[in-house]
Formats: structure tokens, C-alpha cells, sequence
């Protein structure tokens, strides 16, 4: 059931960006001084959103019957995990099956949009000229005007709304214990976002494995591929003062992926700590 749950969540994921994202297709001939093409951007069909957006609200209903039939009938108990904590679900209850389908729709996406304004803030220097980073700053709309630090910011403001908006009827249903006052809502908002943040060791590893990748084998000269080469760069930026080649190896972004690893670790205990504290004021 976990991975059937899985899969209906990329699905939807997918649904969404097909119904929002702002869309550009590349343009122009190739130059000598750079193999990335300019960016155009063409309007999506306004029949087309509509389909996916009804596709997403029929798949985000539809799983919450399905895991209400089967959900108890195989003793399955979904939960989420919002990293200090998790929220576990009942499946004999189709009202509590529609929760856990919205609520963990809306922790994809949080972690969809943190991911996007994560790679703006890894290339915010470097990546002004390059036609992906381009498209991905985009996708933050108006807050793409502004610093990628106010974008971080607003990534936190929106945690903070969605955990005030659902813990009171959590609560009410038995689901999460009833937070004494607004003050432990708005920390366990922050807890939240902080959870969200530290899931962001994926997609480190991710474009590592893929710098690694692309540095011994050459995939050609799309710009998905000069992306991976500019932010994987800037991951291992702190490193390259340090004695990591050997040969034509270079141990920089394995070193970079166990520095990661042990950061992101201390991130987790730091944040449970917390979290135990808040709950116990």
C-alpha cells in the first residue's frame, strides 16, 4: 500500500505541474560561446489545466475511497511524516481517508516548491545566464522577483498557515494532541518547515549522483545536463580547496554526500529535540 500510495502522489505531483507550471520551450541556434539555447515561453491551454486540475481533485478523492475499502481490510495505517513529528490516519473512516489524501498532497507539494526555491538559492550567483534556471525561477511567480531569500521565508509563512489551518480539526478528530495556545501552533509550524527543509538531503544526493555521472559519462549537450554541472559545482564549492582528486578521480562529491549525510542527521535530532521541548512547555 506504501508504494501504491507513493505512486498515486508522483502522479499527482505530476498532474499539478502540468495544470501550473509555467511552460517554455527552447529556441534558437546553438552558439559557440554556449550550448544552451534561449528561452521562449509559450501559454499552456486553458483546456488542458482544466483537465489535469479535475484529473487531480478526481485522483485525490478517489484514492481516499480506495484506501477506505482496502486500507482496513489489509490492516494498512498511513501516516505522514512531517520530520519532528508524523501524523498516523485510521483507514476504516472515509472522512479521515479524505484528510490524509489532502494533507498529503499538501506536504508534496510544500516539498515540490521547497526544492525549487532550494536550487534558486544554490545558483543565485552563478546561473543569471542559464536557460533551466531561468525556467525554475519562474516557477515561483511574483516571489521569483524578489530575493531567494524571501521566497525561503515565504516557504516557512506557508508551512506555518497550512499547520494552523489543520491542527485544530486534527485535534478535534483525535488525530494530534490539542496545541495549548497560538504560540505552540506557530512552533510546531516552524518544527514543520524545518522538517520539510531537511528533506532536502534528496535532492543533494540526487544532483551529485548526477554530477558524478555526467563528469565520466557524456550525455550530450542538452541543458539539463549544463544545470547538473552548474549546481553539482556549487555543492562541492567548499571543498575545492581541499587535496580531493586523485588522478582524474575527483572524491569531492562523495566527500560532500557524507558531509551532507552527518549534517542532515544532526538537522533531524536537532529538530526533535525542539519539537519534545515545545511539547513540554
Amino acid at each position: 500500500m506504501n508504494i501504491i500510495d507513493a505512486i498515486l502522489n508522483v502522479a499527482l505531483v505530476l498532474l499539478w505541474l502540468n495544470a501550473t507550471v509555467r511552460q517554455w520551450t527552447l529556441s534558437g541556434p546553438q552558439t559557440a560561446r554556449s550550448l544552451l539555447r534561449t528561452l521562449e515561453r509559450t501559454e499552456v491551454p486553458t483546456p488542458r489545466r482544466w483537465v489535469s486540475l479535475i484529473g487531480f481533485t478526481a485522483v485525490v478523492f478517489l484514492r481516499a475511497v480506495f484506501y477506505w475499502q482496502i486500507g482496513s481490510a489489509v490492516g494498512w495505517t498511513p501516516a505522514i511524516d512531517l520530520g519532528a513529528f508524523s501524523i498516523s490516519f485510521r483507514s476504516d473512516h472515509f472522512s479521515r481517508m479524505l484528510l490524509y489524501s489532502l494533507l498529503c498532497i499538501a506536504k508534496w507539494l510544500l516539498v515540490l516548491y521547497v526544492a525549487i526555491v532550494f536550487l534558486v538559492l544554490l545558483t543565485r550567483t552563478v546561473g543569471a545566464g542559464d536557460s533551466l534556471h531561468r525556467f525554475i525561477l519562474h516557477q515561483l511567480g511574483i516571489l521569483g522577483r524578489f530575493s531567494p531569500w524571501v521566497a525561503a521565508g515565504a516557504t516557512v509563512f506557508a508551512a506555518m498557515l497550512v499547520w494552523a489551518a489543520v491542527v485544530y480539526p486534527l485535534s478535534r478528530l483525535g488525530i494530534f494532541p490539542n496545541p495549548r495556545g497560538i504560540g505552540m501552533v506557530m512552533a510546531q509550524g516552524v518544527m514543520l518547515s524545518l522538517g520539510i527543509w531537511l528533506k532536502m538531503r534528496w535532492v543533494i544526493w540526487g544532483i551529485l549522483l548526477l554530477y558524478i555521472l555526467s563528469t565520466y559519462v557524456y550525455f550530450g549537450s542538452h541543458p539539463f545536463w549544463f544545470y547538473v554541472a552548474m549546481v553539482g559545482r556549487q555543492l562541492v564549492r567548499p571543498l575545492s580547496g581541499l587535496p580531493l582528486r586523485l588522478g582524474k578521480v575527483d572524491f569531492a562529491p562523495l566527500v560532500m554526500a557524507a558531509i551532507v549525510f552527518v549534517i542532515f542527521q544532526l538537522g533531524d535530532r536537532g529538530v526533535a529535540v525542539l519539537f519534545d521541548r515545545i511539547e513540554r512547555v
